[in-house]
């Protein structure tokens, strides 16, 4: 019986440590369908959890937000404006549209060489199978880890710009860290 308690006991604390040594990673990815339908779930989505190592420098996580920040403004302008010529709406000029979206001509250059430069890392990125899950129909993934500063990539199976870098899924990259017993990273794919 004493040996049957002593095996009890450490089975216990070898899965409370073994606990207390991982995280609990769990989270939703929607895309924006449209503005009937607002976000939906992005069934078949990737997440993956790449271990940060010191001397690693991908990815670069402050290329990846000024890549997010200006594509938006970017891709919002071209769509406007696409839509305002294909309506033949003339009465506000090209700078006036640039400037009512805070868009310049730069902005577009930075954001096509942003573009080339990470779809390297894009590559680099995809390559990695380890600790990777897919989101299933309710637009939640959820995954256990081992403590530790990770970045997470989310590539999305229904959003891409076909004029960017992520021709087959926009991607979303952060520096996480994941030091609890559980942690929630959520993102949603707007245009």
């Amino acid at each position: 019986m004493r040996k049957f308690s002593f095996l009890l006991m450490f089975i216990l604390c070898f899965g409370i440590t073994q606990a207390q040594n991982t995280c609990k990673v769990q989270g939703v990815v929607r895309y924006f369908y449209n503005d009937t339908f607002g976000y939906k779930a992005d069934l078949g989505a990737e997440v993956r959890f790449i271990p940060k190592m010191e001397k690693d420098t991908i990815p670069n996580c402050e290329k990846w937000e000024e890549y997010e920040t200006k594509s938006n403004k970017v891709v919002e302008f071209l769509k406007v404006a696409a839509e305002w010529k294909e309506e033949g709406i003339y009465y506000l000029g090209e700078s006036q549209l640039r400037a009512l979206h805070k868009v310049t001509p730069s902005d577009e250059e930075r954001v096509k060489k942003l573009s080339q430069e990470l779809f390297e890392e894009v590559v680099i990125l995809m390559k990695h199978e380890d600790n990777m899950c897919l989101v299933d129909n309710t637009g939640m993934y959820s995954i256990e880890l081992p403590k530790g500063e990770y970045y997470v990539v989310m590539r999305s199976k229904n959003r891409d710009r076909p004029m960017m870098a992520e021709l087959v899924g926009r991607i979303y990259v952060k520096e996480v860290n994941l030091n609890s017993s559980t942690k929630v990273i959520s993102h949603d794919f707007d245009l």
